[in-house]
């Protein structure tokens, strides 16, 4: 905003300017401004309209989240961070901000889909270790999630521990069964039964 557009605006849209930092949701700013929803949106509407903001790129995300991050507000984090998603750019590194930060704010089945998200990247990418670390800490965090059993039993079998198979996949067909998948979990032990069949009989 340049000096002439500052003293032809009123205040409170100027407080309205200063908060849009990429910080600051507009539930923040309505809060700090006492605008209701409905006018917060038309003035933000007439801003974008008039050229004074538009959408935060790559640049403008990451240095705020420097700031919360470092102030450890873990939800204003999150937020810029999932922003920073959907922009694109270095995936994996947002994702692993996004688990920690999910979990610091006590958030853990999200914290555990961005950790599938990082296990999956590292299972395409065939560094196996790491996958397999990042689905067993997201496992830890949503214990009945099938998605991360997938990729565990996906794991294991590149690497061919199919004990461990057999012992991932039993784990997994009980919780199944716990939850009423009784077909799912038939199809687990049958799974695991065609690399173990001496030891299991389905």
């Amino acid at each position: 905003i340049t000096a002439e557009e500052e003293s032809e605006t009123d205040w409170l849209s100027l407080r309205v300017l200063q908060l849009l930092d990429g910080v600051h949701s507009a539930a923040d700013i309505a809060d700090e401004t006492c605008y209701s929803s409905f006018d917060l949106c038309k003035i933000l509407c007439q801003y974008i309209h008039a050229g004074r903001i538009c959408d935060a790129g790559v640049p403008e995300l990451e240095q705020p989240l420097e700031t919360v991050v470092r102030d450890k507000e873990a939800e204003r984090a999150l937020r810029i961070v999932d922003q920073l998603l959907r922009t694109g750019g270095e995936q994996l590194s947002y994702l692993e901000q996004a688990a920690e930060l999910s979990q610091k704010a006590g958030r853990f089945h999200e914290s555990s889909r961005f950790l599938l998200a990082v296990a999956a990247h590292h299972e395409a990418a065939g560094d196996l270790d790491a996958a397999e670390k990042c689905a067993r800490r997201a496992l830890k965090l949503d214990l009945r999630n099938e998605d991360i059993h997938e990729l565990l039993l996906a794991i294991l079998a590149r690497r061919g521990e199919w004990d461990h198979y057999v012992g991932q996949a039993l784990k997994a067909a009980d919780l199944a069964a716990k939850a009423g998948a009784y077909e799912r979990a038939r199809e687990l032990l049958e799974q695991a039964a065609e690399h173990r069949p001496e030891d299991l009989q389905v």
